[in-house]
């Protein structure tokens, strides 16, 4: 038995491929490239799945966690087979919208690496998560002191960088001559690639 469709206008039944009902005349629209590969890729999914089913049929004695496995190689197959369609399709879309993924990736990695630089170059990664100091002015400093284990750091700070260096200022309390312990600040000079310093000025 032929396959039929039936007529939109009059409702009457005619051969499937038909252009023209020839009960009231009405004209079958051509289907489109586009329609015709989804049509192709139904089909090609339809009977893919009727196979995987004749197939379970036959080896009903599996379990069913491999009867699934089966099923979604099928689907997994026309969907293949869809893409494939696609892309013969329409290439040119296909490789645009890569294009515009990879453009993408490409943005929000440029735009990561701008934000990684610009919080470098404030200076806080020579600067110790600590206490806030930086290792080489603290050791510079301490090396100078007559007693450097009365050493105590009190704050740091560091302006972003100008020619590839950080201007610091750190104020540290310190045990002076007669025994006390003086407030005192040093100034340096910070690389901001290897962070090491070079002192400018030391004291009160």
């Amino acid at each position: 038995m032929s396959e039929e469709k039936v007529c939109p206008d009059c409702g009457e039944n005619v051969k499937a491929a038909a252009r023209k009902c020839r009960f009231c005349g009405y004209k079958f629209e051509e289907p489109g490239i586009w329609d015709r590969a989804v049509q192709a890729a139904a089909t090609a999914a339809t009977e893919k799945a009727r196979e995987i089913e004749a197939q379970r049929a036959k080896n009903f004695q599996w379990i069913s966690g491999k009867g699934c496995l089966i099923s979604f190689v099928g689907i997994f197959a026309a969907v293949i087979l869809l893409g494939a369609i696609i892309n013969v399709i329409d290439p040119e879309g296909v490789a645009q919208r890569k294009a515009e993924r990879e453009a993408a990736a490409q943005a929000e990695k440029t735009m990561e690496v701008a934000e990684a630089q610009a919080e470098k170059d404030k200076g806080f990664h020579c600067l110790s998560a600590w206490d806030g100091s930086n290792l080489s002015t603290k050791t510079q400093v301490k090396a100078r002191m007559r007693n450097p284990d009365s050493f105590e750091h009190i704050e740091t700070k560091i302006a972003p960088v100008s020619n590839g260096k950080h201007l610091l200022r750190m104020t540290y309390r310190a045990q002076n001559g007669f025994g006390g312990m003086n407030v005192a600040t040093a100034a340096a000079s910070v690389d901001a690639m290897s962070c090491d310093a070079v002192l400018t000025s030391l004291g009160r």
